[in-house]
Parts: structure tokens; sequence; C-alpha cells
């Protein structure tokens, strides 16, 4: 390259709702994911990983609000507009589809980054991970049961104090559309409008009850205004239903009583009293699992119970586990209803609150590296790769310090920069000797150890 070249500055910024994690924080991530698979594991997932990017058509047919947000990609190799996805369930409903030999129930888990155009603020991103467990292929509510109970032990890795799922059911809801009685609009079909009064009840805790009663009363500004305009009594009788209060039996009572008369409401009462009653052997009571009928979920695919997580102390960031049964997603693929249930944590934001608001998670002060092997000659290297290979079989992770200032102070505020728990000196006298100084930076002390024998026991045994 010629020294003459010269290169035109571009300013290293990122995008608004896209995160950096530098070394510390990646390395506590890792290790937070691999607890988290480990439980994953115990109940008997499988892990399955699909595509970042999928055909728009697959993803728009159930993306409902989130179909604002998806990022589309330009390509001039398909003849198929291609998206990105926004989440991970539609990906493994395709997949079941394209799979008819699975051998159900399918339990599956997957961690994957997802994307979503959205305004990005607090504990909301652009691109984040996700954590799905989901089991398709039964229509029990013992499949929820363990969802819920396996995600439970998951967050519990993060150790994030208190916490409490809040449990719903899309019966109940499509219960209350009935008895609220939308105003007909013929450019909508009666299960359009129950969808769109769902997406309304799904912003409550955004926009507070007053505004989530304006906007069921609204009417129609144009024909393309999927408004619902329901009348005083309906909303009187949808804000009786989204502020029962009590027991979970009283609850459920409660709802009898408003939407007990329809056959979604009393489906959805049979299975939440089911669930409730698989989730009590399994240890989770009415503290740790609360029927709330104001949960609704904004994606249209689901079809049964619903559910979010809340943590105390934690509330404004929102739900960091959500999820539910969707039915008949995999149907759009492959034309044959396949019952399904999953749960997915917000690995982002549930490690930002812990790590930036609770201070619960602190970046890891673990060594970047175990030991870091001086070079102060290139005559060394031999002999120092030959330490470095041999820690590294032993189970020692090891570098060589090739590093521009191969000074003595140079090399060591390297590895102290490092985190690095051994420092190792070779030079003439200790090549001559057949032997290595090595230096706990933990503990300072220093010893000399014969390169004879196991180099890592050897070091393990004089330094600890």
């Amino acid at each position: 390259m010629s020294e003459n070249t010269t290169f035109g500055k571009v300013k290293p910024a990122q995008p608004g709702g896209f995160n950096d994690f530098q070394p510390a924080s990646a390395r506590i991530r890792e290790d937070l994911l691999h607890d988290v698979t480990t439980v994953f594991k115990r109940f008997g997932f499988v892990p399955l990983e699909t595509p970042v990017i999928e055909f728009r058509e697959v993803l728009i047919g159930e993306a409902g609000e989130t179909e604002k947000e998806i990022f589309d990609i330009s390509s001039k190799e398909e003849d198929k507009k291609l998206s990105m996805r926004f989440d991970l369930t539609v990906g493994l409903s395709r997949y079941v589809a394209a799979n008819p030999e699975l051998v159900l129930p399918f339990k599956r888990y997957q961690i994957g980054q997802v994307f979503r155009g959205e305004k990005p603020q607090a504990g909301r991103y652009r691109q984040f991970a996700q954590l799905d467990l989901d089991i398709v292929g039964t229509r029990s509510m013992m499949a929820e049961a363990e969802v819920l109970t396996a995600m439970r032990q998951a967050l519990q890795v993060f150790n994030p104090g208190e916490f409490y799922y809040r449990i719903n059911h899309r019966a109940l809801l499509e219960g209350l559309a009935q008895k609220v009685n939308i105003a007909p609009n013929a450019n909508f079909t009666p299960v359009e409008q129950a969808k769109q009064l769902m997406r309304v009840l799904d912003k409550l805790e955004k926009i507070g009850m007053d505004e989530v009663k304006k906007e069921l009363g609204r009417a129609p500004v144009d024909a393309h205004d999927n408004a619902l305009q329901l009348t005083p009594g309906a909303i009187e009788l949808v804000e009786k239903f989204l502020t029962a209060t009590g027991s979970n039996e009283e609850i459920l009572a409660q709802a009898e009583a408003l939407v007990g008369d329809t056959e979604d409401g009393k489906q959805g009462l049979k299975d939440l009293r089911d669930l409730i009653a698989y989730l009590e052997h399994w240890g989770l009571d009415n503290e740790k699992a609360r029927i709330d009928l104001s949960v609704a979920r904004g994606l249209d695919y689901y079809t049964g119970p619903v559910f979010e997580t809340t943590i105390v102390g934690g509330e404004q960031w929102g739900s960091v586990m959500s999820g539910g049964r969707y039915d008949d997603l995999v149907a759009r693929f492959s034309g044959q209803q396949v019952p399904a249930v999953g749960g997915s944590i917000g690995f982002d934001r549930l490690y930002r609150l812990l790590s930036e608001e609770q201070d619960i998670i602190k970046p890891s002060e673990q060594p970047m590296v175990d030991a870091v092997i001086m070079l102060f000659d290139d005559c060394y290297i031999p002999a120092v790769v030959d330490m470095a290979r041999r820690l590294q079989d032993g189970g020692i992770s090891a570098e060589v310090a090739y590093t521009s200032d191969r000074s003595f102070k140079g090399q060591m505020n390297y590895a102290l920069k490092r985190n690095a728990k051994y420092l190792l000196i070779y030079g003439d006298r200790e090549e001559a000797n057949n032997e290595v100084a090595v230096k706990n930076l933990n503990t300072r002390k220093q010893t000399t150890i014969s390169l004879e024998g196991s180099l890592p026991q050897n070091i393990v045994d004089a330094l600890g």
C-alpha cells in the first residue's frame, strides 16, 4: 500500500436501538445463556435454529401491529420480498409445517436475534435477543404448565428477585368481544374487529384506562379505520372485566359472570382452571401465577392462554417473559391445525434491567485469559508457543503477549488489563535451566516452575 494513501473518515456511530456489548458484559451474557440452556435441556427441550431472514409473506400474515415495524431487505436474487424476523415463533411454525415427520409433541428451545423497526426507548431495542421455549403438538394445559415452570427456573438464573406471571385467555377476550356488540363495519369481519379489540386492550399499560376507554368509544374517521365505536354500557362492561381483582378463583368467578354464557368464555374458564391446577402441582401458587384479565398480548396469532412476567420493582420495564398458545399458526403453512404453546424471554431487556437499573448483574471480573506468557525476543517463540499449547491442552486458557511494547512493564500492564491470573516470564536464565518464572497476579506470589512434567499441574500446585 502506498504511503501516500489516504482514507475518508467515517464516524463510528451506530443506529439507535442497536447495542454493542463490551467483553466483560458479553462474557457474563454468554455464561447466563449457557445456564439457561442447561435448564431447558433438563426439561427435555432440544435446540433448533431457523434463519434470521424469511420471505416477507411468511412473516406478514401473523405480525399484526408488528407488521408496521418489519425490516425489509432488498435482494436482486429473489423474486419474493425478504424481511428480517420479528420473533422466533413464526420461523418455528414454518419449520414444523415443512417437516411433517416430526415426533409430536415437539419440544424446542431457540436463542436468537430478532429485529423490529420500532422507536428505540428504555427497555425497547430494534435488535435484541430472545430465548424461546415451545411445545408443539398438544392441546393439554400441561404444556402451558411445563413452559411456565421451565421459564421460571430459567429466569431464576438471572437472580431477578421476586417475579410473578400474569395469565389470561384469548377465549375470554373473544367472549368479551361478543358481549360488547361491536358496531358492524362492512370493511372488517367480526374476527378482525375482535382482534382490534385485543390490540386496544393491549395498550392499557402504555396509555392507561382513560385513554383505552376513549379508543374503545371512538368512531371511525374513514372506511379504512377499524375503530370499535362501543357504547358507554359496553365500555363499562370492558372496564369491569379489565379491573377484576381477588384470588385466581375469585377473578375467574367474576369473568364467568361477565362472559361465561358464551362458548368462548366457557372454554377459556375451563382451560384456565386446568392450568392453575397443573401449575400448583409444579409448585406455582396464586402468588407466582396470577389470573389477570387485562393481559391481552398484541400479536394476532394467539388463540388460548396468554401470559406476561412482572418483576417486582421493575414494573416500568414491562414484561421480561411473555407468550401463549397459538393453535392456528402452523396451519397457515400446512393447512392442518397443529396446537402449540410457547414463551419468550426478552434477554436484552432483562439484562439491562438487572445490570443497569437494579445493579444485580455486574460485569464479569473473570480473567479474559488465565495466563499471559511474556515474549521478549523472537528467538523465544518456539518455547513460549509450546508453553501456551501445553497450558491450553491442560484446560488453562493462555496466550503469548506479542505486544508492540516488549518491555517487562509493557507486557505486565497488558496482562493486568487482560485480568490474567498468571504471568509467565521466560528469558535466557529460564531457557538455560529448562524452567519458567510464574507470578500469580492476584496474590503477587512468584516462583519458578520446571518445564518438565505437566506444566498446568505444576503451576496450580505451586501457586493455586
